[in-house]
């Protein structure tokens, strides 16, 4: 039996020429049968790092240098045939419709080849051909990262900011890592904490940048042990560890759910739920791997309330141990009414290695304190039953380009990782930011603009806040 898969694309582009700074490219993916958003597809330039990732609603904005006008684009992703069209042929004027084409393969012929492989075997083989697939030795990358921060569901605080990091290899531990902050600015912090929040953030102040690097679900990093799994993490897995690893898989019950194409290549599609969460929340999610070479491509994850789970558990005399309003006010403590966390995970290939591509990581909390103290005023937040009051984090972080030879980070010019992103110090450089053609330029979303503009402009707020 053949089955068909087909899937249609509507890539909305609008391209603008604009004089000494190259091209900009605007546009939005959209499907064809109902004309829904296609989130997170990858835009950009053949065997290169510059490109974007479209946002939630299909938007996405590439600038180019001149030296790209006549290159071609590639438009890529899961479970769609990838298409490249070359610069010249867009039309400089107006919007175009591009059709990706259906693609058609025989799912038996897939599935018999593959009979005897679970899911499992095939994350094993993963783990396996990690130091094959990624590199092990030093490099160095250049990144893009916007940091959000959110009350109750108002944007209050944006940071965009450029950066080296070096990396020592997929078999260091990522606490290795140096970070050099080039370019930063920021709009005015409007999360109003009060003192015992301040006073927190001061006590835990992290470095937001290096706290979305270690997302990375293939560096070595310390465990962060929680206190109900902290014996049993010592008996099964003490020390450093991946994310993906025989401890992880231990913990989940997985299955292979389908196979699909990216840049036309065959790929599993494995989800996996948590087996062993904590009381109340549990984690599960999709993981991508090539089919050919067994290589990690992208990884979607949520950490969730379970509230199943809560509804299980049970006094001594049989009663329920929690009350539903009480369910309900775990619920809220998410930052969507349910989740506590997500992450969107990408990968890369150049050169025969794999390399980070893209992180965006969606929390409670602050990147300083995570979940630990998720809002401003914990009175008002507690009088409210966690409806106000609320903090959440959304950060975004974009490779652009990848030094295969590693760019230096003297110890001097190192980032300090104790700092949060925000209080770091470094002039407004308008001119770079007008000019900055090698990043992504993804547009903010209406409803951040909208907030961060309402008191202010946004330009304003960088230019006073960089002096």
């Amino acid at each position: 039996m053949r089955i068909k898969i087909s899937f249609f694309i509507l890539f909305f582009i609008s391209t603008k020429l604009v004089l000494g700074q190259g091209l900009i490219l605007s546009g939005k993916l959209l499907t064809t049968k109902d004309s829904l958003p296609i989130s997170y597809g990858s835009i950009g330039i053949v065997n290169t790092y510059i490109g974007t990732i479209s946002n939630e609603s299909g938007d996405f904005q590439l600038k180019l240098p001149s030296k790209h006008n006549q290159d071609t684009l590639v438009v890529s992703a899961i479970g769609y045939k990838s298409q490249k069209i070359a610069i010249p042929e867009l039309n400089q004027s107006s919007n175009q419709i591009i059709y990706l084409q259906a693609h058609t393969y025989s799912l038996n012929e897939v599935i018999v080849t593959n009979k005897k492989l679970s899911a499992k075997d095939i994350l094993r083989a993963c783990i396996k051909n990690i130091p094959k697939n990624y590199p092990t030795k030093k490099f160095s990358y250049e990144v893009f990262m916007r940091e959000a921060g959110i009350l109750d569901s108002t944007y209050a605080m944006l940071t965009e900011s450029v950066a080296n990091v070096l990396d020592y290899g997929y078999r260091s531990n990522i606490k290795k890592n140096r970070f050099q902050l080039l370019e930063f600015r920021r709009s005015n912090d409007n999360r109003n904490f009060n003192w015992r929040t301040s006073l927190s953030e001061w006590l835990y102040e992290k470095n937001g940048l290096y706290e979305c690097v270690k997302n990375d679900r293939l560096k070595i990093k310390e465990r962060n042990n929680n206190i109900e799994n902290k014996e049993y993490y010592k008996t099964i897995a003490p020390g450093p560890h991946r994310f993906l690893c025989e401890d992880f898989l231990r913990q989940i019950d997985a299955k292979i759910d389908s196979l699909s194409y990216f840049n036309n290549q065959l790929i599993y599609c494995i989800s996996y739920t948590s087996t062993k969460g904590t009381h109340s929340t549990d984690c599960k999610g999709q993981i991508f791997i090539d089919k050919s070479n067994k290589a990690l491509l992208e990884v979607h994850s949520r950490t969730y309330i379970n509230k199943e789970r809560l509804r299980s558990l049970k006094k001594s005399d049989g009663t329920p141990k929690y009350k539903e309003s009480t369910i309900t006010d775990f619920a809220n403590l998410g930052f969507d009414g349910e989740n506590y966390s997500k992450l969107i995970l990408k990968y890369k290939k150049q050169n025969n290695k794999y390399y980070l591509s893209y992180i965006r990581v969606q929390h409670n909390g602050t990147s300083s304190l995570g979940s630990v103290f998720s809002f401003n005023n914990f009175k008002k937040a507690y009088k409210s039953k966690w409806t106000s009051n609320m903090l959440y984090q959304d950060n975004e972080l974009f490779v652009t380009k990848i030094h295969e030879k590693p760019v230096k980070i003297k110890w001097r010019k190192k980032m300090d990782r104790s700092k949060e992103l925000y209080k770091h110090e470094l002039p407004y450089n308008k001119s770079f930011w007008n000019s900055y053609t090698t990043t992504i330029r993804n547009p903010l979303s209406k409803k951040m603009a909208s907030d961060l503009n309402h008191k202010q402009n946004l330009e304003n707020q960088f230019i006073e806040n960089g002096k």
